[in-house]
């Protein structure tokens, strides 16, 4: 049959821990035992998600479904269509063990399969190794803003300036350095340590929901990625 490419957008780790000669994971954040992992287990259903949400998801809904910052209009493709353990990728046969990604429910134009434009990229780039690629800032249209990861605090809009000047290039030390202490940090290498788009609502909630984790302290830990790999 061979091994088709698989590109997919979402927000995950790249340091997972993990055993392939036991095959099983050695990272004490992860819960082995979640149904988003463990195939074997009983699956909760679509209705068991919205039932879930609702008593605790802090936002709206529309039609039905959450979906944190979407506007009615923007909310009508995303329909969810998917089983919800197909939202959470993680291959260490083929992929990269290390990496873990999750998908939020309705996208499913963030992933493709054995698409032509990504095997000429891959021909020209990186080839049929796994690939990860931060991507640094929010995925649209999930563009909630900033946080510091050690509290999961939002910080303001002020936090802005530090981020232009840092994706500008070419900027003085000295004036990033001033642009973070305006928000609180250190100085400019604290910032870049601990300052970190938001994670999107539905991300977080599916992964409270499907019990990911073994704390909520590592949804903090989750970045935006794009992950290539082929299977």
């Amino acid at each position: 049959m061979g091994i088709r490419i698989r590109r997919k957008l979402g927000y995950g780790l790249t340091d997972v821990q993990y055993d392939k000669e036991a095959w099983k994971f050695s990272d004490p954040r992860i819960n082995a035992s979640s149904f988003l992992l463990d195939y074997e287990t009983d699956k909760p259903d679509m209705a068991d998600y919205r039932e879930w949400l609702e008593t605790n998801a802090e936002d709206t809904f529309v039609e039905g479904w959450y979906f944190s910052d979407l506007d009615e209009e923007k909310c009508r493709r995303c329909r969810p269509e998917d089983r919800l353990d197909e939202l959470v990728t993680h291959d260490p046969e083929f992929g990269e063990p290390g990496v873990l990604l999750i998908r939020p429910l309705g996208y499913r134009d963030w992933q493709r399969y054995d698409d032509s434009i990504d095997y000429y990229d891959a021909n020209m780039g990186v080839g049929a190794e796994p690939c990860v690629k931060l991507i640094d800032g929010g995925l649209y249209p999930f563009m909630g803003g900033y946080v510091d990861v050690r509290s999961g605090e939002k910080l303001g809009d002020k936090i802005m300036w530090w981020v232009r000047a840092k994706n500008g290039g070419n900027v003085d030390p000295t004036k990033l350095d001033i642009l973070a202490q305006t928000c609180g940090f250190r100085d400019h290498a604290e910032a870049l340590e601990f300052v970190h788009p938001e994670v999107p609502a539905p991300i977080a909630n599916l992964c409270r929901f499907g019990q990911l984790f073994t704390s909520d302290e590592v949804i903090r830990q989750l970045r935006p990625m794009l992950y290539t790999y082929w299977s």
